[in-house]
């Protein structure tokens, strides 16, 4: 499970990997707190405004299989040790897909946040 400050810190890195049993969520709501780490900023980043939204107010943990397909991971492997070895993990693939993403300021205006409460 990945749940907490764990995804949290995980949201800060380049890429993430899950297995595919992993579940994943920022469940700091149920008691009663907002994620403190950068969550809240970050999940908007990788999946769109509205499903982040839904995952940080609701508390909804997901399956990695999901997490994937809302981009809130990079890739689920069956084995750490066999998917490391992958290509799709490799660090020459990982810096070559970093390059292509479009860049996003950290300092994004809030002209582009305010739309999420509306």
């Amino acid at each position: 499970m990945a749940a907490r400050g764990g995804y949290e810190i995980a949201l800060a890195c380049d890429g993430r990997v899950a297995l595919a049993d992993a579940v994943i969520g920022l469940p700091e709501g149920t008691f009663g707190i907002i994620p403190g780490a950068g969550g809240t900023v970050r999940l908007p980043r990788l999946t769109d405004a509205a499903t982040a939204l839904e995952i940080a107010s609701t508390c909804r943990r997901v399956t990695a299989p999901e997490a994937e397909a809302l981009g809130m991971i990079d890739h689920v492997v069956a084995d750490l040790r066999s998917g490391a070895a992958d290509d799709t993990l490799s660090l020459k693939s990982h810096k070559r897909r970093l390059r292509e993403l479009p860049s996003r300021p950290v300092d994004e205006p809030p002209s582009n946040v305010l739309p999420l409460w509306q």
